[in-house]
């Protein structure tokens, strides 16, 4: 900060008398050579000794014009740095208003003890706020008194908080974290935090020099966010836990495929109805490919005429009708402006009864094209979706199958669902819909966060980039036959798994393309997009929704690893934390101190209020809150642990700097060990971290 001043014009630095002689006094000592001496009224004196001498005998006159000459000497040595305005600041009040230090010190020289001068010269001292000591201290002066250097000194202004052992904003993958897999098999990096990829109690310890520099006594403050804090919902999650809520109150087309809530059949003549069974309404909006190997194949995509979506309300139904009876064509039009289906089969009959399915395609863009858009193709000045053609409906209908019977046309479906082995299988279905054989390449992307496990088909290239990996096959397809009753088709299945080691509530995965020509032009079509739910990446049969409603984010200290121990480590937790209310734990938000043990022998208290004891975890001390601050609301807070001989002391801030909650404890069970990081049944981010040696105890109130 710039020292600024209410009585004393500019920005500069000094310090009042008393500060000479205490605080500022280190600053007397470590710099003083550089003035070589100061001229108080007939006295000189060359020796920052001198000086605090003086300063202890001398009268408030006196004592602030020494105090004054020592301010301008640091100044005009350059002691102050950038803040070197001192010789140019001036009074704003009082009867010497106007005059700059100097000027006072040559008016003191020549006067008896002045009050009015005195009040002058200690407003000039003492007028600029924000000037620390420390700043211009050399850094092999203690400043502090607690043993450790200025340069070394965690805090230089509390002599409770020795060296600066570590720290870290975790703006980079350096490698200062135990690693196995990134920074470690449950922990990962996003590129400005570190944070927990699975649910389960983990522990990412700090890593120092060697262990015999990392001391006993210590304090570790860390910064905590929420980013994906919703227990079961991961890295940047887009749910509500355990009943998936869309983003915009609507599920997708293909998110209701993998919800398997969409259902498609033919419940009349001339009549198919789409239901949703689902607790949200679904949106269809693009033009998707519907089929079933007895019956028409049909389109369902935005009205034709209005440019609308279909939207279907939860538990509801949707009837929809023959596209060329549901425009004004003069001829037959008995549903006129009602919700439409095309057919993009010809020559079979649609029966009633009959359930449809979709492997995740929409139909290909030239044959979109004429249900879509206004044309004329037989220039007779109707348009086409208006003039009817023949008994075969409107000429739109009939444009649909004359470009299958000319063209090849392709399209490109893909479903995804989750497996109990902890991938995602991944169906890619090629269909040539189209008269003409052509050359095919599909192309599906693997997400960055995401690894190819195996495809049944190799693919003839993978190209691989910070974004994703991209999977392509090579293939030719024949034309259809029989009206399109018979395609052609190659079904390619893959799987994939999560980098980041976590169950997941929803899986979204990016659209895979065709490219061929068809028999004109170069084409490319589209899948869907394709979702896959309740992922379970470690295949224990539960997703982290299911599994408990108590969560907590901390810090560690004195932890280290232990294979035998259920948590991964021995150690003390400092953490923000919730319970539900349904459970036997005493629910409520609060701070808690708890110890992670070795075994059921040591036969300890746990947290809970019923009969779910854990022999293996001591709750040593707990603080409730109201809630304000809460990481599962999104919320960030700052945590503070210090861990003094027996002494331990946990607190929580929030973005403010308001203190939250705060506790403390006596316990000696771990005498020594690392820091480092935890999470439980949750997904905190942690985005800096200092570690500080301690030469005092703290507690609650201290």
């Amino acid at each position: 900060m710039e020292p600024t001043s209410n009585a004393v014009s500019g920005a500069a630095c000094s310090f009042s008398a008393a500060q000479w002689s205490t605080s500022a006094g280190l600053l007397l000592t470590d710099r003083f050579d550089e003035i070589g001496s100061v001229q108080v009224g007939a006295d000189s004196l060359n020796t920052a000794e001198e000086v605090k001498g003086y300063l202890a005998s001398a009268d408030g006159f006196n004592a602030e014009l020494a105090a004054l000459a020592v301010n301008v000497g640091m100044n005009d040595a350059g002691v102050y740095g950038e803040f070197a305005a001192l010789g140019q600041a001036t009074l704003l009040e009082g009867p010497f208003a106007g005059s700059t230090a100097r000027e006072l010190l040559s008016l003191a020289a020549d006067r008896t003890a002045d009050p009015d001068l005195s009040q002058a010269m200690a407003a000039m001292n003492e007028g600029f706020n924000g000037c620390q000591a420390g700043w211009y201290l050399i850094d092999s002066i203690d400043v502090d008194g607690d043993g450790v250097p200025f340069g070394d000194d965690c805090d230089d202004a509390d002599s409770s908080l020795g060296q600066l052992l570590y720290s870290s904003g975790l703006d980079s993958d350096n490698g200062d974290f135990d690693a196995t897999s990134q920074l470690g098999e449950d922990w990962a990096w996003d590129g400005d935090s570190v944070y927990a990829t699975d649910g389960g109690q983990e522990v990412q310890l700090g890593t120092f020099t060697s262990l015999s520099d990392f001391p006993t006594d210590y304090v570790v403050y860390a910064e905590v966010s929420a980013q994906g804090t919703e227990p079961g919902c991961g890295f940047d999650c887009l749910e509500v836990c355990g009943d998936y809520e869309p983003e915009e109150d609507c599920y997708t087309d293909y998110q209701a495929l993998a919800l398997g809530i969409l259902s498609f059949e033919v419940t009349a003549n001339g009549t198919a109805t789409l239901s949703n069974s689902g607790d949200y309404d679904v949106c269809l909006e693009g033009f998707a490919m519907w089929d079933n190997a007895g019956s028409q194949s049909l389109v369902v995509g935005e009205e034709v005429l209005s440019g609308e979506e279909y939207r279907i309300e939860a538990g509801s139904s949707l009837e929809l009708y023959y596209g060329s009876w549901t425009t004004d064509n003069g001829n037959y039009s008995p549903y006129l402006d009602e919700a439409d289906f095309w057919c993009y089969q010809n020559g079979t009959t649609l029966a009633t009864g009959t359930e449809y399915s979709s492997i995740g395609a929409w139909l290909p863009e030239d044959m979109q094209y004429y249900i879509a858009e206004e044309t004329d193709t037989d220039g007779d000045g109707v348009e086409d979706h208006v003039d009817w053609a023949s008994n075969q409906g409107v000429q739109a209908q009939v444009n649909l199958w004359d470009y299958q019977d000319s063209h090849a046309a392709v399209a490109i479906g893909k479903l995804a669902e989750s497996t109990s082995d902890g991938t995602v299988l991944v169906t890619l279905t090629a269909q040539n819909r189209g008269a003409v054989a052509t050359s095919v390449t599909v192309t599906d992307s693997i997400p960055a966060a995401w690894s190819l496990v195996q495809c049944d088909q190799t693919p003839d290239s993978t190209d691989d980039s910070d974004v994703d990996t991209q999977l392509s096959w090579s293939m030719s397809l024949d034309g259809c036959t029989d009206d399109c009753s018979t395609v052609d088709e190659v079904v390619i299945t893959c799987e994939i798994s999560y980098n980041l080691n976590t169950d997941l509530d929803i899986v979204e995965l990016p659209q895979a393309f065709a490219e061929y020509n068809d028999s004109d032009d170069d084409e490319v079509s589209y899948s869907m997009q394709a979702a896959a739910f309740d992922y379970d990446w470690d295949s224990d049969g539960l997703i982290l929704c299911g599994e408990t409603e108590r969560w907590r984010a901390g810090i560690l200290a004195r932890a280290s690893v232990d294979s035998d121990q259920d948590e991964g480590f021995n150690g003390y937790r400092c953490a923000l934390a919730e319970n539900a209310e349904e459970e036997c734990f005493d629910p409520g938000h609060f701070l808690q101190i708890g110890e992670f043990m070795d075994a059921p022998e040591d036969g300890i208290d746990s947290e809970c209020e019923g009969t779910c004891d854990n022999s293996s975890f001591d709750q040593l001390a707990r603080a409730d809150h109201d809630g304000t601050t809460s990481l599962r609301d999104g919320d960030s807070a700052s945590l503070t642990f210090w861990v003094y001989q027996d002494q331990l002391y946990c607190a929580a801030d929030d973005t403010t700097g308001n203190l939250v909650a705060e506790t403390s404890v006596t316990d000696d069970s771990f005498e020594f060990g690392e820091t480092g990081f935890s999470t439980l049944n949750m997904f905190g981010d942690f985005d800096s971290i200092k570690v500080c040696e301690v030469h005092a105890a703290k507690t609650t109130g201290s």
